[in-house]
């Protein structure tokens, strides 16, 4: 508070007091205060800021320095962005995923580790070839894709029976076929001649499978069809084959090829067809029996049975005779073949099969 000596207008007396003179604020100033706050902002000691106001100004602080965490001017803020950012870097303690994680990332609790955005299909990963180096960013390539390697296989070749995966295998990859059909008969007689059509071969299937280990599936190989009977008789179609109980995937079975009485006029009779398979993540049709022909009283030739993945079916004949057998997987019975007198029987198709390829 103020007053003036004897209420004069003219003369100006400043009261001090006596308890602010002696106390620590009383040498404060309105610069201090500025230094202050901005001290404060950053966590900087107090008295620091007192004592040294000059580099804790706004305006110094902007222009002139970068300051550390802990107080201490760092690089100048006038240098390009290249130097001021190595010069950051150097402040502090390399961080890195490898054997310095506990002593360099898990101390600093106060950070946060994050990664860049990246496009579409790209993944964190060392090098394609070459020497070692730090993962980076990368377009992803199908070697990167894990895959699961081969380890053995299982061919299923006949009957009802039961698939045990093998220890270590967790994938899989299933190829089955049916059995084949027979091929016709023929009956015959003097002055005649009659031809037998070809069976069809066992269509194919193929499936991709995730499996555990010791797991058990109920499993069935198609059976050949037999030829027809000696005789103007058909022949058989093979068997499905199937995998699952219930079923889920079954391979299609090879038709049956047909059989012909004894003439003398032209004729032609089809071979058996194939039925599509079902289930699988390929389901294919097997190559149907040839057709016969018959020209006259003495020239004609059987249809040869339907050929397979692992070769041809019964063979075709033009003289008289029993129709070929399919001596190969899956493969379709041949006609048979009568000129003249004398019956003949066809041909039998052939077993499918199952071969399980199996991957870790």
């Amino acid at each position: 508070m103020s007053e003036k000596a004897d209420y004069d207008k003219t003369q100006t007396l400043t009261e001090t007091d006596p308890i602010f003179a002696v106390s620590p604020a009383h040498g404060i100033t309105p610069a201090d205060l500025i230094a202050w706050d901005g001290a404060v902002s950053l966590e900087h000691p107090k008295q620091h800021a007192l004592d040294s106001p000059a580099d804790h100004s706004i305006g110094g602080l902007t222009d002139t320095y970068l300051i550390r965490s802990d107080g201490t001017k760092a690089v100048p803020a006038t240098n390009t962005d290249a130097q001021v950012a190595a010069a950051v870097a150097a402040l502090h303690p390399s961080i890195t995923l490898d054997t310095t994680l506990a002593t360099n990332l898990l101390t600093l609790a106060t950070q946060l580790l994050s990664l860049n955005t990246q496009p579409p299909n790209y993944t964190f990963a060392g090098p394609l070839s070459g020497a070692p180096a730090p993962p980076a960013f990368r377009t992803l390539v199908a070697a990167d894709i894990p895959g699961h390697p081969y380890l053995s296989r299982t061919i299923i070749n006949q009957g009802t029976t039961s698939y045990t995966v093998p220890a270590g295998v967790h994938v899989i990859r299933v190829v089955m076929w049916g059995g084949g059909g027979g091929g016709g008969g023929t009956s015959g007689s003097a002055s005649n001649a009659a031809a037998g059509s070809g069976g069809g071969a066992g269509s194919y299937l193929e499936f991709i499978l995730s499996v555990t280990p010791g797991a058990v599936y109920t499993v069935a190989v198609g059976a050949k069809g037999t030829g027809g009977a000696a005789g103007a008789n058909n022949g058989n179609p093979g068997v499905i084959t199937t995998w699952g109980d219930p079923v889920v995937y079954t391979a299609g079975y090879g038709g049956a090829g047909q059989g012909q009485a004894y003439g003398t006029g032209l004729a032609t009779l089809s071979g058996g067809s194939s039925i599509l398979s079902t289930g699988g993540n390929i389901n294919g049709r097997g190559v149907s029996g040839l057709p016969s022909i018959r020209l006259s009283a003495t020239s004609v030739i059987s249809g040869m049975g339907g050929s397979s993945y692992f070769g041809g079916g019964g063979s075709a004949r033009t003289s008289h005779g029993a129709g070929g057998d399919s001596t190969t997987f899956v493969g379709g019975g041949g006609g048979a073949v009568s000129v003249g007198a004398g019956d003949n029987p066809g041909g039998n198709g052939a077993n499918g099969i199952i071969i399980v390829w199996e991957y870790a």
